[in-house]
């Protein structure tokens, strides 16, 4: 799995959630594959940011992706005349 998200591999997500930690976001991301549980998160912004993704079945097992990070998640952004939908 971390292959397929170091080449950008579209993956589903089960489950998502942001959590507000005062002056940081943190977003939970739930992932099934190949019946395995993955939960992977994204820490901090710019320079500061990192993604950890780590299996529910040996949760001390992990790999984490220093900055730069650049992630898409969620559906395309739909534009209309220049702004944002």
């Amino acid at each position: 799995m971390s292959t397929d998200l170091i080449n950008g591999k579209e993956m589903r997500v089960d489950y998502s959630i942001d959590i507000d930690m005062g002056d940081e976001e943190i977003t939970v991301i739930q992932l099934v594959r190949d019946g395995i549980e993955y939960m992977m998160t994204c820490e901090g912004k710019g320079q500061h940011a990192k993604i950890v993704l780590r299996s529910l079945q040996v949760p001390e097992l992990l790999v984490s992706l220093p900055a730069p990070i650049y992630m898409l998640v969620g559906e395309e952004l739909l534009t209309r005349g220049g702004e944002v939908c």
